[in-house]
């Protein structure tokens, strides 16, 4: 067979050392094609070509990439020759002649190459290092975490990436990461790193770590939104659902000076808290809520918001107990936050919540009270006659305001017909600001129920309606307008 092909040379390659046993064979023919044969001992097979011209680097790239071993541990000789990485292949061998090549996996090249290469090459020999060591070798963790020590984060990168591998559940590795984590944690450090150790520290830490956890702590404090992100993706994953100790750390972060930090820990509470954890989190934000802090005192509001939503009913009524709390709050954005709050943690019809929300419309402000009229149709249950009766004491109110916003309130209060709402509202129509005028029309109408024509006729509220055709306010003529006079 030989003959037939003309001019042809072969080659067998033959591996050994630690690592996995390879052998490799090798037929090189004139027509300039190198046949390769990869076999180990367990039997498995891995077939490819290669050219004459090319080098021992690509046969050894060939090699360390079909079978999984670092390129740099791999070392060729041909007759008890090293065969340096820039020899052609053609080169090594002579027409007719088999030659036994040995490749060794020599795992100390690795090792120096972590501690005495170039970076880049350190970075890589780091990044191999999984190859050829098993989780938990000592001495390949002892090499990584020498490197995680490196202010290069192209070397510290790729040692984290060898630690995720290798260490996990080492103490040292965690105390180590943790400790990067912490200090790094600047603006002047290197972002991509802070988020790739949070990530990795995930993948490595059991949950409850407490090196880990202060970590986690750490990167929900960072000044960079990105980090942020990342220690509430590894919440978690490191956190156990419930645990006490953590979440009092965590709403202490509430008082923290950043607003976009305290953002990050009112999303990052429900996650860590779960439905067993609420209740301890919510009494906790709610300690909070003495401090002379406004800034503080919002954040821990929108906590316990944000805790209620998961949270079962007890949740729900310790939420609703401390908004109706702050509802007498100094601070109006506080005040308005708490009745925002209040429409969606307190129950559909919850008449003490509703009571606290419609005093509300006595307060100072202008922001509060357009609150209270945005929030309080969400709250309250139409027909309630302990609200409608509440309700009624507001309209005879000497501020304008508060009259003209219980008049505008009245229809998502009452039921169409309802006699007594009709009743109050009536003498409002000879208020004397015509826009409260103006708004009693069009409440009337909206609960003024139809009658038959001769009934609506000799209705006393019918006739005060018709009298503000005659009103000064042009604003009001047109509004009585409306009035129906005819079926």
């Amino acid at each position: 067979k030989a003959q037939s092909h003309g001019s042809l040379a072969s080659c067998k390659l033959a591996t050994s050392g630690p690592g996995t046993p390879l052998a490799v064979w090798g037929t090189i023919f004139a027509m300039g094609v190198i046949d390769v044969s990869v076999l180990n001992l367990s039997g498995r097979y891995f077939h490819f070509q290669v050219k004459p011209e090319q080098s021992a680097a690509d046969l050894k790239s060939l090699v360390a990439s079909s079978w999984k071993v670092p390129y740099m541990c791999l070392k060729i000789s041909v007759e008890m020759r090293v065969v340096e990485d820039d020899e052609i292949l053609a080169s090594l061998c002579d027409s007719g002649r088999e030659l036994e090549v040995s490749a060794l996996v020599v795992s100390e090249k690795l090792y120096d190459a972590i501690e005495n290469g170039r970076l880049v090459e350190r970075a890589a020999a780091l990044t191999a290092l999984p190859q050829i060591a098993q989780p938990g070798d000592t001495r390949a963790v002892e090499a990584a975490l020498h490197a995680l020590e490196q202010p290069a984060p192209i070397l510290q990168m790729s040692a984290l990436d060898t630690l995720a591998v290798i260490g996990k559940g080492n103490k040292l590795v965690i105390n180590d990461i943790a400790t990067l984590v912490c200090s790094v944690c600047s603006p002047h450090r290197d972002t991509c790193l802070k988020c790739h150790a949070l990530k990795r520290l995930a993948e490595i830490a059991p949950k409850g770590e407490e090196r880990a956890l202060d970590a986690l702590l750490v990167g929900l404090a960072d000044t960079d939104e990105r980090v942020r992100q990342q220690a509430k993706e590894a919440a978690p994953v490191l956190v156990r659902a419930g645990d006490s100790m953590f979440i009092a750390r965590l709403v202490e972060k509430l008082r923290h000076s950043d607003r976009q930090v305290r953002h990050a820990v009112v999303e990052t509470l429900p996650i860590v808290a779960g439905r067993e954890g609420v209740d301890r989190a919510i009494f906790e934000c709610g300690m909070l809520l003495d401090t002379n802090n406004w800034l503080v005192r919002q954040s821990a509001l929108k906590a316990v918001a944000s805790l209620a939503k998961g949270g079962g009913p007890g949740g729900r009524h310790s939420a609703t107990t401390m908004a109706i709390s702050c509802l007498q709050d100094r601070d109006r954005d506080i005040r308005c936050e708490a009745l925002e709050i209040l429409s969606k943690v307190a129950s559909k019809g919850d008449e003490q919540a509703v009571l606290h929300v419609m005093a509300c419309l006595t307060d100072g402000e202008r922001d509060v009270r357009e609150t209270v009229l945005r929030t309080l149709p969400l709250l309250a249950e139409r027909g309630s006659n302990r609200i409608l009766e509440a309700i009624e004491t507001y309209l005879a109110h000497p501020d304008a305001d508060v009259r003209h916003t219980a008049v505008v309130l009245m229809p998502a209060l009452s039921l169409p017909g309802h006699s007594g709402s009709i009743c109050a509202l009536t003498p409002l129509l000879d208020d004397k600001l015509a826009r409260i005028r103006c708004s009693a029309i069009d409440t009337l109408l909206a609960l003024w129920e139809p009658v038959d024509l001769e009934s609506r006729w000799a209705d006393d509220t019918f006739e005060a309606l018709l009298s503000c055709l005659m009103d000064p306010e042009r604003a009001v003529r047109w509004a009585a307008m409306k009035v129906p006079l005819s079926e």
